[in-house]
């Protein structure tokens, strides 16, 4: 079978977890004996072909995204130049919501009925992360005008869900969910077809000796927090939460030294430890080598791999209640509500 995989963003240029799934999801087929093409962009100005994958030229200013990510002449012309090339059977998008267009999908059907497609998140009918005080407070899951307009601001385009919507309602076949939750709010928000499908990994538990040898964490109190350093991740929340515990407890987090050093108090820079980025073998290392695995996410977290990939490790989670993660942790970690900062002391406490 030939299967084309459509995502915006692929490995090595980004290691986001969409682009690591499509990745993984190539290989996979591959191993079956199928026929894979990967579509994914660059920034660059001319199309790229590299071992199964064909980069497409996209830039724009991301300002714009509302608009450019709905339709774009160039981009179409490409894809379709691209499937026409391949002839695929089966084409699956994952994340098409910045460059590859939602269009993308017409144009799939074009070539194959077997046209399906992951959501990853909200911005299907969101402008970003679904966290409006409805939803945080009262779990209600459709934003209202003015929650658009907050998030959106002056790039507001009153006809992009609409766009959206009728886009993932007409030509795939199936749409995939990655929790009951994520499900609901798709639902709600008028998108039909949908089915819960929830993330794998195949990654392995290593051995954290690397990592506590390199960091000196012997006899350390340690935990992980493996997200991004933005608010609705949680990460001035984890900072504040080291700040509450005791002097022996080290908070370990990938990223950029300078940003993380910028949420920090004096006293509280020789306990994070910034690791920058980190391969899938390190990661695993983290993992094995904390107490406990953070995921405070403070918005409609649609699945969170970070926690599938601590409990591989045999380490326990505290992570959010909003999205899927309580349906992906059960009984291996704990799951508060970030806003809490005692109850998620608690938990943490409680584990080491």
């Amino acid at each position: 079978m030939k299967i084309a995989l459509l995502n915006d963003f692929y490995p090595p240029a980004t290691q986001d977890s969409v682009a690591r799934i499509t990745q993984k999801a190539a290989q996979v087929h591959r191993a079956k004996g199928h026929d894979v093409l990967v579509v994914t962009t660059h920034r660059g100005k001319d199309v790229k072909h590299e071992d199964g994958v064909v980069f497409l030229p996209a830039s724009y200013r991301l300002s714009l995204r509302h608009w450019r990510s709905l339709y774009s002449p160039r981009m179409s012309r490409l894809l379709r130049q691209v499937l026409e090339d391949f002839q695929p059977d089966k084409i699956h998008a994952h994340n098409i919501h910045t460059y590859l267009t939602y269009d993308a999908l017409r144009i799939a059907r074009k070539y194959t009925e077997d046209v399906t497609m992951t959501l990853h998140d909200c911005m299907s009918f969101c402008y970003g992360r679904l966290n409006t005080k409805a939803y945080l407070d009262h779990g209600i899951t459709v934003p209202r005008l003015r929650d658009h307009l907050r998030m959106a601001g002056l790039q507001y385009n009153p006809l992009r869900n609409r766009f959206i919507r009728h886009h993932l309602n007409t030509h795939p076949q199936k749409l995939y969910a990655l929790s009951k939750e994520h499900e609901r709010a798709l639902r709600e928000n008028g998108i039909r077809n949908t089915e819960v499908r929830y993330n794998t990994t195949d990654m392995k538990p290593q051995d954290p000796t690397p990592l506590i040898q390199k960091y000196d964490l012997q006899d350390k109190k340690v935990l992980f927090f493996p997200g991004r350093n933005n608010d609705d991740k949680g990460a001035q929340i984890v900072v504040d939460l080291l700040s509450s515990l005791d002097e022996d407890v080290l908070l370990l987090v990938t990223g950029d030294e300078d940003q993380w050093n910028q949420r920090c108090t004096d006293d509280l820079h020789r306990r994070l430890i910034c690791m920058g980025r980190l391969t899938e073998e390190e990661m695993m290392q983290a993992y094995a080598a904390a107490d406990v695995v953070l995921n405070p996410s403070i918005y409609l977290d649609a699945f969170n791999l970070c926690n599938l990939e601590a409990m591989t490790a045999g380490t326990p989670v505290v992570t959010t209640i909003f999205g899927g993660p309580p349906e992906v942790v059960g009984d291996k970690g704990k799951c508060v509500d970030p806003r809490d900062s005692e109850a998620l002391r608690e938990a943490v406490v409680s584990y080491l």
